[in-house]
């Protein structure tokens, strides 16, 4: 059979068309990589990589121009407001209308509202350890009130909180990456990239006995 060359010039135009649109095509595909979390120990900072201490290995983590990266620092009674989202631990985190306070931690609303991410590990409180959680309603000298949304229904109640000068108080801060340092806590939330935690969020806290535990950043 002979095959004219026309043919074969026909043939091969259509080879090459063929083969630059699967080019095409696969230079559009994207990648999409997977959530990733860890909170632990800063063991270490270099440039733009914090290396977080793992349950069962070092993570190094990945910052960014676009990471939000915020720090609870220690602040005092009088720089709780009305409206201010908070949970509330407690020597004995159980139901009541009166809470005393050993911490009070400032949150930051969720589309405006205290919304509660966790799962109830204490039977006796609607929101597991804490011993209250929700909107401050009122802030007096030594105690404030705290009005709850009950996730099991769309009641709420209220309590009463009391502190004493031995009540920590904290409230996060914007904080650049450079103020990062070894041995503080650090939460990070982000996606999984090339062997690295890329970290679309970075939230610090002091340890408590040389040790980071979820409770300690709600």
């Amino acid at each position: 059979m002979i095959v004219s060359k026309a043919a074969l010039a026909a043939t091969g135009l259509a080879t090459l068309l063929l083969l630059t649109g699967c080019g095409a095509a696969a230079s559009t595909s994207t990648t999409t990589h997977p959530k990733r979390s860890a909170l632990g120990l800063v063991e270490s900072v270099k440039g733009t990589v914090v290396t977080v201490r793992g349950t069962s290995a070092d993570i190094p983590v990945a910052l960014s121009a676009d990471t939000r990266i915020s720090r609870y620092v220690v602040v005092a009674p009088t720089d709780l407001k009305t409206g201010d989202c908070v949970s509330v631990k407690s020597a004995a985190a159980t139901a009541g209308t009166t809470v005393a306070a050993t911490r009070i931690q400032v949150l930051t609303p969720s589309s405006g509202t205290c919304a509660y991410g966790g799962s109830s590990a204490d039977s006796s409180h609607p929101y597991g350890a804490f011993a209250a959680f929700g909107a401050l309603a009122a802030v007096g000298a030594g105690s404030v009130t705290v009005t709850e949304k009950d996730p099991a229904s769309s009641g709420s109640r209220t309590a009463t909180v009391t502190f004493t000068g031995a009540t920590t108080i904290l409230t996060a801060q914007t904080a650049p990456a450079t103020s990062i340092t070894v041995g503080e806590c650090a939460r990070v939330e982000g996606t999984d990239s090339k062997g690295q935690l890329a970290a679309k969020e970075v939230t610090l806290s002091p340890a408590v006995g040389g040790a980071c535990t979820a409770a300690l950043v709600a």
